[in-house]
């Protein structure tokens, strides 16, 4: 606060000097005006001046003149403005006139410095405030982009009165009127039919048992349904008692759209899949009758030719064969063999 800076406007150099010497325990930073002419010339070179200490007597512009201007003007409007008068009665005017704050003549030390502090103060946590105040104006903004953005709303429910809260997205989202009183109740009927068992017990078991829960449901809107995520925890005293209820609502229509869509794609790909697998078993293996001949053991195909066994098998099938003799049949030519030979030898 001792670097604060005070605009003194007053014609008289020698009161300019006592009020400086007076203030200077406690405040440095000061500038003069002679008038209220040289005084807004002060204010526009210096827009940090903190505390204007404003004569009502001087010349070209006096003190009332500046007062109004500064008054009326609306980037001067916050400059704390103290009258320095020599008449009480004249000061007092000035504060209808839109004047903080008046000193009379002569000056006492103690009650102007304090005066002057109580205002800096003032002026302090007036700012302190404003800065909150676009602070928070600007979280505020910033959630309703978030919100809109991420198609989420929120709302919080007292308990203890019913009174229901819902943000400007939420209501968007629900199709809800922005100024409409709108309850829990009136929030459950809108659930689709199917859902509203569930839903409900959900709720009832988070309210009694629980402290959170996270859902995926349908709600109409505007006479069509949405697919919600729904989330809610609750707030309870230091004995257990549920006292608020607070939640966030989710527009996830198109992702659970596009989840159905894939599934069922899935699902058709994979009847397909399991199709074609039994059309390939089936042309793999040999079924029903097939005819074959008793005496050359010949099979007959659709065509009514006959094939033999080798042939017929591998063109209905995936065999391949390797020929060889079985131990009985290579008994059997070997003795064919040993036959022709004897006969030969006899001839």
């Amino acid at each position: 606060m001792d670097s604060a800076k005070i605009l003194i406007v007053d014609d008289d150099e020698v009161s300019c000097a006592i009020l400086k010497h007076m203030l200077s325990e406690n405040f440095s930073n000061f500038l003069t005006a002679a008038n209220g002419v040289e005084g807004l010339s002060q204010i526009t070179r210096h827009p940090d001046i903190d505390l204007i200490l404003l004569d009502l007597e001087m010349p070209i512009m006096n003190g009332k003149a500046l007062l109004s201007e500064i008054r009326n003007t609306e980037e001067l409007r916050h400059l704390s403005v103290i009258v320095v008068a020599s008449n009480r009665d004249d000061a007092i005017l000035t504060l209808a006139a839109g004047a903080d704050d008046f000193i009379t003549k002569p000056y006492d030390r103690v009650e102007m410095t304090l005066r002057i502090k109580n205002h800096l103060q003032k002026n302090i946590d007036s700012q302190k405030r404003i800065r909150a105040e676009h602070l928070l104006r600007r979280s505020e903004e910033n959630l309703l982009r978030a919100q809109s953005v991420a198609q989420t709303g929120s709302w919080s429910l007292d308990l203890s009165t019913g009174d229901m809260e819902w943000s400007a997205e939420a209501r968007h989202l629900c199709g809800i009127d922005q100024k409409k009183p709108f309850s829990i109740d009136d929030y459950f009927c809108q659930l689709h039919p199917e859902d509203r068992a569930l839903v409900t017990a959900a709720w009832h078991e988070i309210l009694h048992n629980g402290t959170s829960s996270d859902m995926v449901y349908r709600l109409k809107v505007n006479g069509s349904f949405l697919w919600i995520r729904g989330r809610a925890e609750v707030e309870r005293n230091d004995l257990g008692k549920p006292l608020w209820v607070t939640g966030t609502v989710q527009n996830i229509t198109a992702l659970r759209e596009a989840e159905i869509e894939l599934q069922k794609r899935n699902d058709l790909v994979k009847e397909q899949r399991d199709q074609l697998e039994d059309a390939l078993a089936r042309i793999s293996q040999l079924e029903g009758i097939i005819p074959i001949c008793s005496y050359c053991k010949k099979i007959k195909d659709d065509k009514n030719s006959w094939l033999q066994v080798e042939a017929y098998i591998t063109r209905h099938s995936e065999a391949v064969f390797s020929h060889g003799v079985c131990p009985e049949c290579a008994e059997e030519q070997r003795a064919i063999i040993r036959n022709m030979r004897i006969n030969g030898e006899r001839v």
